[in-house]
């Protein structure tokens, strides 16, 4: 739960920073989430992710997925521009 609080923290911080480049005259005082706040967050998407890959049966064993390609695809898909569905 803890983990969810810490991310919509970082999200509303991100959306307020974003509001905040558009219109300059407007001050937003968000507190921005620590570096172990980030990796708990990071953490936590991995264990969803994994829990995707074993909940679906994608991988009998870790030597069956290419984790460099995932991260390939995860960063090429946060790259990409326009509707993600």
């Amino acid at each position: 739960m803890k983990a969810i609080r810490i991310f919509a923290a970082a999200l509303v911080a991100a959306f307020a920073l974003s509001c905040n480049a558009q219109k300059s005259n407007v001050k937003v005082d968000a507190e921005l989430p620590t570096s172990a706040e980030v990796d708990s967050v990071s953490y936590l998407i991995g264990v969803n992710f994994g829990s995707f890959l074993k909940g679906n049966n994608f991988a009998e064993d870790l030597k069956e997925i290419n984790m460099a390609e995932v991260k390939k695809g995860m960063v090429d898909f946060l790259k990409a521009e326009g509707n993600p569905y």
